[in-house]
């Protein structure tokens, strides 16, 4: 949740100038993340997580109207489209997963919004090309004849990632980049064991890592293993407080 605010924070700052004015046919706000970056490194092997998340643009006023998202036929996610290009601009096709939400239509408002995720497992990312790639989405409801949905096309900012061989030796913050990512790959996959593992790994090598120390928290507490997590938190604390 935490992460999502912050990737949101530019977006809802952005609301402020648009309330000004109250455009007649306010169009959602798209943001586009990878491996929770806009500009992210990834190791062939490492799993790659792109997450999209849809919001009102004027998210922070109570009275504005909703926004309702729809698509012909099927779910409002139909509507929504992610594509990959390579440096020379050519569409790529990968294996990605995928969420999928099956109500029809979605409201966006002040206190709701919509997000989509899309993976790729380490074992795919281990075939992929390395090089430079982007990554956006389009959101295009213009054949939409429901009555009071948005009608229009919307793309968010590109978002860069760099796929790349694994170097033979690690720095500290290339670790925390393969270990983190491993960690809540599998935490996302609601498979805590391993997170916890990949953490254990990247501490064995760096304990006093904040990313580290702060994701085995998490995970700990997911666990169930209360104590554990509190005094892994207070231990990050430290490690942040010290530097």
């Amino acid at each position: 949740m935490l992460t999502t605010l912050c990737r949101l924070l530019p977006l809802m700052l952005l609301t402020v100038s648009l309330r000004a004015s109250d455009p007649p046919n306010l169009e959602p706000l798209i943001s586009i993340s990878v491996n929770d970056s806009r500009s992210a490194e990834i190791y062939r092997g490492m799993p790659l997580l792109v997450s999209v998340v849809l919001l009102h643009p004027l998210i922070t006023d109570i009275t504005a109207s909703p926004i309702l998202l729809a698509s012909e036929p099927g779910p409002w996610t139909n509507a929504v489209k992610l594509s990959i290009s390579n440096a020379n601009g050519d569409s790529q096709t990968w294996p990605f997963h995928t969420t999928v939400n099956p109500s029809n239509t979605i409201v966006l408002d002040s206190s709701h919004y919509a997000q989509l995720d899309w993976w790729l497992a380490p074992e795919q990312t281990s075939l992929l090309s390395t090089g430079q790639y982007t990554a956006e989405v389009s959101l295009n409801t213009t054949n939409v004849t429901l009555p009071d949905a948005w009608n229009g096309v919307a793309d968010s900012v590109p978002a860069d990632l760099q796929i790349l061989d694994e170097p033979a030796s690690l720095s500290e913050a290339q670790a925390e980049n393969k270990y983190g990512q491993l960690a809540q790959y599998y935490s996302f996959l609601g498979n805590n064991t391993l997170a916890l593992d990949q953490l254990n790994l990247l501490l064995a090598a760096y304990p006093t890592n904040i990313t580290g120390l702060r994701l085995k928290s998490i995970v700990l507490d997911a666990m169930g293993r209360t104590v554990e997590a509190f005094n892994t938190c207070q231990a990050a604390l430290a490690e942040a407080y010290a530097r």
